[in-house]
């Protein structure tokens, strides 16, 4: 545990000289202003989710990609393997690092665009936390192997975050209804849109099981493509 608390300090720290959090809280600001100017209060139901699914999750997933090629840049992956850190501490420091800090740029969205009756503040919370873990997981995954900016964007990254994007149309009543609940982040979606709309009893079930589910499997997959391309001490242990 305490290990995992120093790498957390320090990748705070880090986050902190990148200016990751001076960009992201006037980046939120700006979202705030524009979402205050361009929707009425009655439409927070969908704006918000919808803001939470590609701009929480999208920057969780490509933060997280910047940041791992950093350290590969600067051969800090390299040192890490000579440290006793283990794999799971260096995925789960950064996913909460930066979910947590997603979860702080949402609510400076909220508080700017003053949109806040009748929200149910726990299904929003799940959903964007679980989302916020999972973008950054499975961006940690897939930039394993790369090297540079233009070799993960292109295909796979951009692919992945069109699939992962998809419940957009599904709000927007474009296609068969249950097709998207084949998505995976339709989960964490259903709970926020829950935090206006009541849903049904197999609606909380689904999205709690998908939920749950998501984050389990992009963790999973970050540990097999960072023992594969990474290598750090821990290679082989659960």
């Amino acid at each position: 545990m305490s290990r995992l608390r120093s790498t957390m300090r320090l990748d705070v720290q880090l986050q902190v000289r990148s200016k990751l959090y001076h960009i992201g809280i006037v980046v939120a600001v700006l979202m705030g202003l524009a979402i205050r100017l361009l929707f009425s209060p009655s439409s927070m139901g969908t704006v918000l989710p919808s803001f939470v699914l590609v701009g929480i999750g999208g920057t969780t997933f490509m933060f997280v990609a910047g940041m791992v090629l950093l350290e590969k840049s600067e051969r800090t992956i390299e040192a890490l393997r000579l440290s006793p850190l283990r794999t799971r501490d260096y995925l789960v420091s950064k996913a909460v690092t930066l979910t947590a800090f997603a979860a702080v740029e949402c609510i400076v969205v909220m508080a700017v665009a003053g949109f806040d009756v009748g929200l149910n503040p726990l299904p929003m919370a799940f959903g964007l936390l679980t989302l916020g873990l999972a973008n950054t997981f499975i961006g940690m995954g897939l930039v394993a192997k790369h090297a540079s900016v233009t070799t993960f964007m292109f295909p796979t990254a951009l692919l992945v975050i069109g699939v992962l994007q998809l419940p957009l149309f599904g709000v927007m009543e474009l296609g068969p209804p249950l097709l998207y609940h084949l998505i995976p982040t339709q989960g964490p979606y259903v709970l926020m849109l829950g935090a206006y709309t009541p849903l049904a009893a197999w609606q909380w079930v689904y999205g709690l099981v998908m939920s749950l589910a998501l984050v389990v499997a992009c963790y999973m997959y970050a540990q097999i493509k960072f023992r594969q391309h990474i290598r750090l001490r821990d290679e082989g242990q659960p």
